[in-house]
C-alpha cells in the first residue's frame, strides 16, 4: 500500500515539474562516461545525475528515455552494462527531496548513440607453407571504418594481452620467417581518438619450415692428387628444377652455374674449399647452402710393395703380397711381373695378390701400382720387390703325438744338407719369434696348453722350415687317478699272488722252473725289443736314427750320384721336389738371449745380448721393451731383479755398430706353485702297496705257524726280496739321437 502511494506521489511530482511547478532554483546536470559521440555496443554507460550546491544523498534519483522512467535510486549514478544498438535515444533525470516535498527541474538531455563494434580482419601475403628467410606480410583491417584513424595490434597463439608487434596506423606486418615464428596470429585495431577497440580477428596460421639441404659431396675423396680429375656433386632432396651454383672459398660470387648437379674440375691444382646452393623460380626459390668441401692436392703417390713372406719363399707354400697405400679406400690394384707392362697387368679389388702355393717359376721381381677414377688415374709404380724361392732345405723336428702338459718338449732345426753344427737358429711360434738358439734346439722345460700352435724355425741364410703343429694333450689332471689306480691294482695282484705262489712251491717243489721261465720271459721281452726297431729316418747326411718325429716335409732322403742334387723319397706326405735356388742372406748377427717358458712373478730374470761371431761377454747393447728404451748395458746383459706382470712384452736389443736382434715375447705367470697332483697319487698308491704286504706276511706268517701243511708246503722256502720282485715291462722306446744343425 506504501509503495501504491510512492507512485502515486512520484507520479503527481512529474506532472508537477512538468508542469512547471518544481523548484526552480535546483536544476540537475547530466553526463554520460565514456563521453564519446559513438559508443560501439557491448560498451558500459555511465549516466551520472548531479544537483549542484546539493548533497547527492540528499536526493532520490529518476532516469528516463524518451520520457519512460528507466530508473530510480539513491544513487546519483546509473549504469548500463553491455549497451545495445537499440538503446541509442535521449537520456535525462530530475531529482526528489528525501526529507521534503520539494522537486528539481528536468537536468539536460543527453544524445547516445550506439553502433555495432566493428572486427577487424587479418590476412597473410603470401598465403600456403613458407619457408625461412622468406618474407610474410600480415596485414590488419577494420571492416565499414576505413575512414576513421585506427591503430593496431597483432597476437599470437591466442595471447590478446601481450601483442607481438603494435602499429601506430600501419595496417601491414612484414617480417622474414624463421621456423620459431610458425603459429596462429591474430590482430585488433583501436580508435585513436577514443581508444575504442574492435573485436578480434579471424585466425590465420603460418607454417614455416626450413629451406632445402643441399648436400655436396667428391668424388674421389680429398686428398687429390696433381692431374686427376675431381667432381663435386650437389644434391637436393626436395622440390625440383634447381640451378645449380657453385661457390669457392668465402666468396659471395659463384664461380660456376649450371643446370646439372655436378662440377668437374678437370686437372686439380688449387685447394680450397667450396660449397654450392639451389635456386628456382618457384617457392622455395632457393636452397640452404650446402656443407663445405675442402679439397687439397699432393703429388701423385707411390705405394709400398711388401711380403707377407720374408727371406726366400718356400715351394708349395702360400705368400701374400701388399700394396700399401694411403688413404687406400676407393682404389683398384694392379699387379706386375718381370715387366711393368700394362698389358699384363693382374687387377684386385683390395690391396692384397696371394700366391697359393709358390712354384720356381714365381720367383721373381714384383710391382704393384694403384688407379682410382673414369678416365683410370694411375698412381707411380712401386719399388720392385724380389721374391726367391727355396725348396725347402730347413726342417723342424717335432713330435708326431700330442705332448702331456707338464712334460718337456725340445724342438729341433735341421738342414738336410750338411753334417750337425752349432749354427744360430730362430724359433717361431703363431709366427711370433720365440728364441733365437745357437744349439739349434729349443726346450719347452714344463709344457702347457698356450704351447699349443703352429711352430717354424729359421736359419738367417738358408730359409726357414714349413710350419708344424704341436698339439697338447691334458696331463697332470689325470696323474693322481692313475698313481692311486696303479697303487691298488699293484696290492690286488699282491694279495692273488702270494697264496697261488705258496701253494704252487709246495706242490711242485720246483722253484727252478720258476726262475727259468723268468729268465726266458726276459730274453723274449730283450728280442721283441731288439725286432721293436725301425730303420732311421735321415736328413741328408745330418740326421742319425730318429724314432717318434716327424718332419714337416721330407722323411727321408738320399744323395744321387750327381752331385749337388737332392732327390726325394716319396713318403706318408707325398713327393716333395727342391730346387737348387740361392737364399737370401741373413743381416741380423746380434741376437738376444732370453727364456722360453713363462718367468714367474716375483723371480729375476736376466736377459744378454751376444754376438754370433764373437766370445766376447762385454758387448756394449740397448734393450728396448715393446719398442721403448729400457737400459744402456756395457756388459751385454740386462737383470729385472724382482718380475711383475707389467714386465710381459716384445724385448729386443740393439748393438750401436752391430745392429738389433730379433724380438722375443716374455711370458709372466703367477708364483703359486700348482700341486704335484700326479707325485701325491703315485705315493699314495705306493703307500697302499706296502701296507698290503705288510698285513700279507702277518698273515703268511701266521698261518705257517698254525698249519702244518701250508708249513710242509712253504718248508726251506725263504721268501726274498727277490721272490716278490714284480716284472717290470718297459714300453720299446727307441733311442732318439740327437742331431744338430
Amino acid at each position: 500500500m506504501h509503495d501504491q502511494n510512492q507512485l502515486i506521489f512520484e507520479y503527481g511530482l512529474v506532472s508537477l515539474v512538468q508542469a512547471g511547478h518544481s523548484l526552480g532554483r535546483y536544476v540537475p546536470f547530466l553526463t554520460v562516461k565514456p563521453n564519446w559521440p559513438q559508443i560501439f555496443s557491448g560498451e558500459t554507460v555511465i549516466l551520472t545525475c548531479s544537483v549542484p550546491g546539493q548533497r547527492a544523498d540528499d536526493w532520490t534519483y529518476y532516469w528516463y528515455r524518451d520520457n519512460t522512467l528507466l530508473h530510480h535510486s539513491d544513487l546519483h549514478y546509473y549504469t548500463i552494462t553491455d549497451i545495445r544498438v537499440s538503446q541509442s535515444s535521449k537520456y535525462k533525470c530530475y531529482g526528489l527531496v528525501k526529507r521534503g516535498r520539494g522537486v528539481s527541474d528536468w537536468s539536460n538531455a543527453v544524445t547516445l548513440t550506439v553502433t555495432e563494434r566493428p572486427k577487424a580482419s587479418l590476412t597473410m601475403v603470401p598465403t600456403g607453407q613458407m619457408f625461412s628467410g622468406e618474407t610474410v606480410t600480415l596485414r590488419c583491417g577494420i571492416q565499414g571504418h576505413t575512414d576513421t584513424g585506427w591503430s593496431y595490434s597483432w597476437y599470437k597463439d591466442g595471447d590478446s594481452n601481450r601483442p607481438v608487434h603494435s602499429s601506430g596506423d600501419k595496417t601491414d606486418y612484414s617480417f622474414s620467417a624463421v621456423e620459431s615464428d610458425s603459429g596462429t596470429y591474430t590482430c585488433r585495431g583501436e580508435r585513436r581518438r577514443d581508444s575504442q577497440r574492435s573485436e578480434i580477428s579471424n585466425t590465420v596460421t603460418l607454417t614455416v619450415s626450413d629451406l632445402p639441404t643441399a648436400t655436396l659431396t667428391v668424388e674421389p675423396e680429398s686428398p687429390l692428387f696433381t692431374g686427376e680429375s675431381v667432381t663435386l656433386k650437389c644434391e637436393i632432396q626436395s622440390y625440383s628444377n634447381w640451378r645449380y651454383q657453385w661457390y669457392k672459398g668465402s666468396s659471395g660470387t659463384a664461380v660456376s652455374q649450371s643446370q646439372t648437379n655436378t662440377f668437374t674440375i678437370r686437372s686439380a691444382a688449387d685447394q680450397g674449399q667450396y660449397w654450392c646452393r639451389g635456386e628456382r623460380d618457384n617457392r622455395p626459390t632457393s636452397s640452404q647452402n650446402s656443407n663445405r668441401v675442402s679439397l687439397s692436392v699432393a703429388e701423385r703417390p707411390k705405394p709400398e710393395l711388401t711380403s707377407s713372406h720374408k727371406g726366400a719363399a718356400l715351394i708349395g707354400s702360400p705368400v701374400v703380397l701388399y700394396c700399401k697405400l694411403d688413404p687406400s679406400a676407393g682404389w683398384k690394384l694392379y699387379w706386375s711381373k718381370h715387366t711393368q707392362n700394362p698389358e699384363n697387368e693382374t687387377e684386385t679389388e683390395t690391396p692384397s695378390y696371394t700366391i697359393s702355393s709358390v712354384s720356381v717359376s714365381d720367383g721373381g721381381q714384383y710391382w704393384c701400382r694403384a688407379g682410382r677414377g673414369d678416365p683410370v688415374y694411375y698412381t707411380h709404380y712401386s719399388d720392385a720387390l724380389w721374391m726367391n724361392t727355396t725348396g725347402g732345405s730347413v726342417i723342424l723336428e717335432s713330435p708326431v703325438h700330442p705332448v702331456p702338459e707338464g712334460d718337456p718338449l725340445t724342438l729341433h732345426c735341421l738342414y738336410r744338407h750338411t753334417k750337425p753344427s752349432n749354427l744360430t737358429a730362430e724359433f717361431y711360434k703363431d709366427g711370433s719369434l720365440l728364441q733365437t738358439q745357437t744349439t739349434v734346439e729349443m726346450t719347452i722345460r714344463t709344457v702347457s696348453k698356450s704351447d699349443e700352435g703352429l711352430y717354424h724355425c729359421k736359419h738367417p741364410e738358408r730359409g726357414e722350415s714349413p710350419q708344424s703343429w704341436i698339439s697338447v694333450r691334458a696331463g697332470k689332471s689325470t696323474a693322481g687317478l692313475v698313481g692311486v689306480v696303479g697303487g691298488a691294482s699293484v696290492a690286488v695282484l699282491f694279495i692273488l699272488l702270494v697264496p697261488l705262489l705258496c701253494c704252487y712251491k709246495a706242490k711242485k717243489g720246483n722253484q727252478q722252473n720258476i726262475s727259468q721261465t723268468s729268465d726266458q720271459n726276459q730274453r723274449e721281452s730283450g728280442a721283441e725289443d731288439s725286432q721293436a726297431g725301425c730303420s732311421p729316418l735321415q736328413a741328408g747326411d745330418a740326421a742319425d736314427e730318429l724314432k717318434d718325429v716327424i718332419y714337416t716335409e721330407v722323411v727321408k732322403n738320399k744323395r744321387s750320384k750327381d752331385k749337388g742334387q737332392n732327390i726325394t723319397e716319396q713318403s706318408s706326405q707325398g713327393h716333395v721336389i727342391y730346387s737348387n735356388l740361392p737364399l737370401d742372406k741373413a743381416t741380423d748377427n746380434v741376437i738376444l738371449e732370453s727364456p722360453v717358458h713363462p718367468v714367474p712373478e716375483g723371480g729375476p730374470l736376466t736377459l744378454h745380448c751376444s754376438y754370433r761371431y764373437t766370445n766376447s761377454s762385454n758387448l756394449t747393447a740397448e734393450f728396448y721393451k715393446d719398442g721403448l728404451l729400457l737400459q744402456t748395458q756395457t756388459t751385454g746383459e740386462m737383470t729385472i731383479r724382482t718380475v711383475s706382470r707389467s714386465d710381459e712384452g716384445l724385448y729386443h736389443c740393439k748393438h750401436p755398430e752391430r745392429g738389433a736382434s730379433p724380438q722375443s715375447w716374455i711370458s709372466v705367470r703367477g708364483s703359486a706353485a700348482e700341486p704335484d697332483v700326479g707325485l701325491v697319487g703315485v705315493v699314495v698308491g705306493v703307500t697302499l702297496t706296502l701296507l698290503f704286504i705288510i698285513v700279507l706276511f702277518l698273515l703268511w706268517s701266521y698261518k705257517t705257524n698254525k698249519g702244518r701243511r701250508i708249513a710242509a708246503l712253504c718248508s726251506g722256502q725263504d721268501i726274498t726280496e727277490q721272490d716278490l720282485q714284480t716284472e717290470v715291462i718297459y714300453s720299446n722306446l727307441p733311442y732318439d739321437k740327437a742331431t744338430g744343425l
